[in-house]
Formats: structure tokens, sequence, C-alpha cells
């Protein structure tokens, strides 16, 4: 299972500070312990994007002016105009394409007299529209994308204090819209709050599927809560936002160097700051196995208070390095805006 050491796994044992070793048991010597990543179907993968301008673009001919989208819900779209010679007999032919992922699913003609505003109903989510406004042969306009309201974020995350791209200390935030619904999203505005619910500020980005950086995050070696709310933008700049979704950002802790003997395992971690307690978990297989780590059943073995713990016996039966290869992951349940949550166990220790 070498080949599961991570670069930074390898640079946390060598700076490490070697505890007291574990009594020898049978003449063993206690021996390190090596920290991994499992490659486990919670991993969330994106693809990466970063928009510079928005999709939605409008075009606007003679007397017709400021053709843009003024309205949408899950089921509708609103659009708007101005007419610089605008009268309560005008007549205007509107024609839209209605379509979704790609494809059209629709196409209607309607005209409407004296108004400046037209809204389109029976759509669902993901519906997006192509839409032109007729008046006459020198007076019209046209807006390509407009779309429904954004529905939940359903792909997201929070990176680990010891294990960011960036390195180190900065609190990262993966999230990705649901595709599912075939929305362009233009950005997401993500609003930070202590474990204790102070808000701490907004950020703004149109970046999704990378790691984001919270600069109001002075450490992330800490649980937050992160609120988090994608929109689109019109032609015209108004944006419209979708539904929250709430990540709790709880670390999963940073484990030291750590030790095991024939008999025996030794954990060592460091204090996650809001902490209620830590939960270790425990996988085994023979040495022989080649099973891959993801596929293994982690078994809860106990939960402390404190930052170290020991491991005497596992699925039913004493300690073995001689014969199993043990894993062991350690998550942290902290208490994060009044709610009772636990980091993620994706970093291992093993034998």
């Amino acid at each position: 299972m070498k080949h599961l050491i991570t670069k930074i796994a390898t640079i946390l044992t060598t700076v490490a500070v070697t505890l007291t070793a574990v009594p020898c048991v049978s003449a063993y010597a206690a021996t390190d312990m090596t920290q991994g990543k499992a490659s486990s179907t919670e991993e969330l993968q994106y693809e990466s994007s970063s928009k510079s301008t928005i999709y939605a673009s409008a075009y606007n001919y003679g007397t017709i002016t400021s053709l843009d989208q003024s309205g949408a819900t899950a089921t509708s779209i609103t659009m708007s105009w101005t007419d610089a010679a605008f009268s309560t007999s005008d007549i205007y032919t509107i024609d839209y394409n209605v379509y979704y992922a790609g494809n059209k699913v629709g196409e209607y003609t309607q005209t409407v007299t004296g108004v400046n505003t037209f809204t389109i109903t029976g759509l669902t989510a993901g519906n997006y529209i192509y839409f032109h406004l007729t008046k006459n042969s020198s007076d019209y306009g046209s807006y390509y994308y407009a779309q429904t309201k954004p529905s939940s974020v359903q792909r997201y995350s929070s990176s680990y204090p010891w294990y960011t791209y960036g390195g180190g200390k900065k609190l990262q935030l993966y999230f990705g819209y649901d595709s599912y619904n075939n929305y362009v999203v233009d950005g997401a505005a993500v609003t930070l709050y202590s474990a204790s619910g102070k808000k701490l500020g907004t950020n703004y980005t149109t970046k999704y599927g990378i790691g984001f950086v919270h600069t109001k995050a002075k450490s992330a070696a800490k649980p937050y809560k992160a609120v988090i709310k994608f929109y689109f933008q019109s032609a015209g700049g108004k944006k419209f936002y979708g539904p929250c979704k709430t990540l709790y950002c709880v670390p999963q802790p940073k484990y030291k160097k750590s030790t095991h003997t024939s008999s025996k395992l030794s954990v060592n971690w460091k204090k996650v700051s809001g902490a209620q307690y830590y939960i270790v978990y425990v996988a085994r297989k023979r040495i022989s196995d080649t099973t891959s780590v993801s596929d293994l059943k982690f078994k809860k073995i106990g939960k402390t208070k404190g930052t170290s713990y020991t491991i005497t016996r596992s699925h039913g039966s004493a300690i073995n390095t001689r014969k199993y290869s043990y894993f062991i992951h350690v998550i942290t349940k902290a208490k994060v805006g009044g709610k009772t949550v636990k980091s993620r166990g994706d970093y291992y220790l093993y034998s």
C-alpha cells in the first residue's frame, strides 16, 4: 500500500516530533505508522471553470432598447424591454424557443398589445429560452439564454487544513452547481460564519469546481459554516439567486507521528479548535490481501476528548500487525452554528 503515501504525508513524517516508543512486545520494535489518502467513492470531482463574462446576451434595434430578463422562478421567466416610441396600441410579436440540455423542447409565437413585459410560464427547472421581440421590420430585439431560477447546490465539500492545493493554513471550499438541471451559473456568494454563529463576511466568486479560498477565514484549523448561494446574471447585469446551501467546514485532525508494535497501535494528532471530541475508526486486512483501502469497512473503535488513542483490539480480536495491516482514521465532532457535525475521514494512518 506504499503507493498511497502522499507527498505531504512524507513531509509531515519528517518534521514530526519523536514520541516515546511503545514498549516492545516479543522483541518487536515500535515502528512509525504512515499517512495516506483513500481513493474514496465520496471524493468529489468537478470540471474547472472560471468565467470572465456572463453567458446571456441581448441585441436591440430601432426604438427597442434594454431588452433584458427581469424575473425568474423555478417555473417561469419574465422578459422586459423599453420602447422609445411606446404607445398603448403597439402590437408586439413574440417568438421564443424553449431548451433543455441543449435540445429544443418547444417553439412558440404570441402577440401582445400595449405592454413592455412578458412572462413565460409552465417551464421546469433547467429550462432556458431564446427570445425574439418584433414591433416592425426596423424595431426589434433578441435575447439569448434567459433561464429559470437556479436550483440547489448539490456538490460541495471543504478541504482539510493540512492538505490544500495552496498549502497549509487557508480554508478552501469546493462546490459545483446542480449540473443535472443544466444551469449556466455566473457566480456564487459565499457567506462565512464562525462556529458560534458570528458572521465573518461574504466573498463573491465566478469560479467553481476548484479550490476557492475564503479570505474571511483566519485559520483552516477550526470549524466554520459557509452559506453558498449561486446566481446567474442577465445581460443587463441583474443577478438571480437560487436557494441557499449550507456547508459545514469541520477539519479532520492533522496526524502527528504515531507508532505500532505487533500488538498495539498508538495514534496521535493535533487538536482541532472547537472540537467536542474525536472518533477513532479502524479497518484491517490480511497483509497479503490486495483489497483497495476505499473498499474496506472502517469500524468505530472509540472516542476521546484528548488528542491520542491506543488500540489493542479490533474487529473482535487482539491487534496483530504480523498478520494484518491496519488503517486508522480519526474524525472530528464539533458544534457549528448550533448543529453538531463531523468532519470527513479521507486521510488515514496505516501500519
